[in-house]
């Protein structure tokens, strides 16, 4: 009556276990050879890029004495030429100095920028073209101050221009509209 085990059902799911355990041994071996792979493919990659820094490198100093030429060539004309370059340079090296007013942390340059979108924003509707034209009076007078002092002594006397959390505040005001309070009464039981 009862049936004798054979060898196929004495281990539990009988030659299925054993193609699995079959399949995992061949991941693993797959696993190593792409884990040898990529290392392979890592040394070489920063042979690669050690190759580039050394031509970089090579670049790099034959620019800086072309560029050591060109000064040099540059310093022997004449002094006008020198004069207006200066100026150009004061205008370059202001946009990249750092000022700190109420409100704002940043460069001039950002400075310039914030107030620019802000007479952007405020000249789309014609209900407040004149703040759009006070913020754009502000903005020429930023442009033609030559320091960092002057661009806060302008900004102080307009009233106008205010800043929060680096940028330009000002111009736009919604109208508050109040709502009607019920008549009714709470009644309770």
């Amino acid at each position: 009556m009862f049936k004798s085990f054979t060898s196929s059902f004495s281990k539990k799911g009988g030659k299925s276990s054993t193609q699995i355990e079959s399949l995992k041994d061949d991941i693993i071996r797959v696993q190593d050879e792409l884990k040898t792979i990529l290392s392979k493919l890592e040394d070489v990659e920063l042979s690669e890029k050690s190759k580039e820094d050394v031509e970089l490198s090579e670049k790099s100093k034959e620019d800086s004495e072309k560029s050591i030429i060109e000064t040099q060539d540059s310093n022997n004309d004449t002094d006008s030429d020198s004069d207006s370059d200066n100026e150009d340079s004061v205008k370059e090296d202001i946009n990249d100095q750092t000022i700190s007013i109420d409100g704002f942390d940043g460069t001039v340059k950002n400075l310039k920028s914030t107030m620019k979108s802000k007479i952007k924003q405020l000249s789309k509707t014609p209900r407040y073209k004149d703040k759009a034209d006070k913020f754009s009076k502000i903005l020429t007078e930023v442009d033609e101050s030559g320091t960092v002092d002057e661009i806060k002594d302008v900004l102080k006397k307009s009233y106008s221009a205010t800043f929060k959390n680096n940028k330009l505040m000002g111009g736009k005001k919604t109208i508050s509209r109040k709502k009607k309070s019920s008549n009714r009464s709470l009644k309770r039981h």
